[in-house]
């Protein structure tokens, strides 16, 4: 399995290299399709939200993040789509609340 990430250095302009690169890792690591909207979640997926300045951008991966890529690598690929998107859901909650 490959991943490629492609990265429009007018859009990373002003960012930090190490926030890029862990935006770039979790995209890679979890499959982001383009266009999900993760505003509501705190997480590095925002790098790039349009509200939001290079200052005031995160810098790093979250706690979210890092629950988000654990989790989706521990749910079993042979459940319905449903089933997953609710183990999922609940293996974050049960991460984030440790």
């Amino acid at each position: 399995m490959a991943s490629v990430v492609v990265i429009d250095l007018k859009k990373a302009e002003g960012y930090p290299l190490e926030a890029v690169a862990a935006h770039a890792a979790m995209v890679s690591l979890v499959q982001i399709k383009p266009g999900k909207d993760f505003t509501a979640i705190p997480s590095i997926l925002n790098l790039f939200a349009s509200d939001k300045s290079p200052s005031e951008a995160p810098t790093d991966l979250t706690r979210w993040d890092y629950a988000f890529a654990q989790s989706i690598y521990e749910i079993k690929a042979r459940k319905s789509g449903a089933a997953q998107k609710t183990e999922l859901a609940n293996r974050i909650a049960t991460k984030l609340s440790q």
